[in-house]
């Protein structure tokens, strides 16, 4: 499972950099960024891939690569989304705008 670390490693090209090391289960996984510094600010985004040479089992010749799919910028800690709870029991429905840390 990837997580996001410093990858210390003098021979990879991103050595000293946060990043994702190993191999993700199938499919997307989710990533979060904390860009509050930047509130206000003009940004630019870059994404890196890095990767050892090939070894048995390992490297480009056996593993896809890299995917990014589905980037947003939003406020999480103030974000606000309708959810709806269904109950096997009946039609009970239940609306309520919640905001990330608080219940409803």
């Amino acid at each position: 499972m990837p997580y996001a670390r410093p990858l210390y490693n003098n021979a990879f090209g991103v050595a000293t950099q946060n990043g994702f090391s190993g191999q993700s289960p199938s499919g997307f996984q989710a990533s979060y960024a904390d860009m509050r510094p930047y509130a206000g600010k003009s940004i630019r985004l870059r994404f890196r891939f890095a990767t050892n040479e090939d070894a048995p089992g390992r490297g480009s010749s056996f593993l896809p690569g890299w995917y990014i799919d589905d980037v947003e910028l939003f406020d999480a800690f103030h974000y606000a989304s309708p959810a709806c709870v269904l109950s096997s029991e009946g039609e009970m429905v239940l609306r309520a705008d919640c905001r990330l840390g608080k219940h409803c």
